[in-house]
């Protein structure tokens, strides 16, 4: 009888697995979708500012000069102050930039200098080496974002265009941290980790370093749809951008965490059975050889 009855629970313990995996994977893509609309618009605030500047008249005058002689100082130190005013305004903007490619000059939070001049105050600022020229030729044109793997740092960019040539590019450096801010109170109420990913890099992650070298393979970059991937105790939900090509959001879950209470019924019903299973036999054992004596 008893084991009849840990049998039963087993397999109950077995259906309650299947369930709540079937559970956890339906809540992934709420977790997920949830962070994709909340970052995506956090993404639109930058690109609708982007869009500000390159119509503002200051910016339209400096698009079209070919020197900085012909360039009036006072307007373009008033469009550098619009630029630190956004940057001191928004969490989520660590630096704004914009290149003028027939000047080689560069407008941003730091000032108006020639382009070698504001790379250097930009390698002085972070204490590493800046080249605004090699960021923005490393950008895929077929994403309005760049990720400098060497100083880990996502830029958002847009090229403005005057009678179908290019003529500068707004660079807008993001504070990752501070997107992932928004699915933080989220995630702690769950077992999950979040993270964004571009391209094949992981560029923000709220779980710690050991679990995101863990997600190494598991990823599923530059995919259209949702993909589920599992490596023995991983299971990792990634969601693509509605909006951005190249950006993908991650859920992380660690599964012997999600189903700790099922795996511990089950490891006792099993230890239940096999005891009841070694004791069956030492009984049977025991009564053949009181049948086989002899009278």
């Amino acid at each position: 009888v008893l084991m009849g009855i840990l049998t039963l629970f087993l397999i109950l313990c077995v259906y309650l697995l299947y369930g709540m995996r079937k559970d956890a994977l339906q809540l992934s893509d709420n977790l997920a979708g949830y962070m994709r609309h909340s970052v995506d618009n956090r993404l639109d605030e930058i690109r609708k500012n982007t869009i500000l500047f390159e119509l503002s008249t200051t910016n339209s005058k400096l698009t079209k000069i070919n020197t900085s002689e012909d360039v009036v100082l006072s307007d373009a130190y008033t469009f550098c102050d619009q630029l630190r005013n956004y940057r001191i305004s928004s969490k989520l903007a660590d630096h704004v930039m914009v290149y003028y490619t027939k000047m080689n000059f560069t407008a941003g939070n730091l000032g108006f200098y020639d382009t070698r001049s504001y790379d250097s105050l930009m390698t002085i600022a972070d204490g590493m080496p800046f080249d605004l020229r090699q960021i923005i030729q490393s950008q895929n044109p077929e994403t309005q974002f760049i990720y400098n793997a060497g100083s880990s740092q996502l830029f958002y960019i847009r090229e403005m265009h005057f009678e179908g040539n290019a003529v500068g590019y707004i660079l807008v450096r993001i504070n990752v941290d501070e997107l992932l801010k928004s699915v933080h109170a989220f995630s702690n109420n769950t077992t999950a980790d979040f993270g964004i990913l571009f391209g094949e890099n992981i560029v923000a992650y709220t779980g710690s370093s050991e679990d995101e070298a863990g997600l190494s393979g598991l990823l599923e970059a530059d995919s259209s749809e949702n993909v589920i991937r599992e490596k023995q105790d991983l299971l990792v939900y990634t969601h693509p951008s509605s909006q951005y090509k190249g950006i993908t959001y991650i859920v992380r879950y660690r599964q012997s965490d999600l189903f700790r209470s099922i795996y511990i019924a089950a490891a006792v019903c099993s230890v239940g059975l096999i005891f009841c299973l070694i004791l069956g036999i030492c009984m049977s054992i025991n009564i053949i050889r009181r049948n086989t004596k002899p009278l």
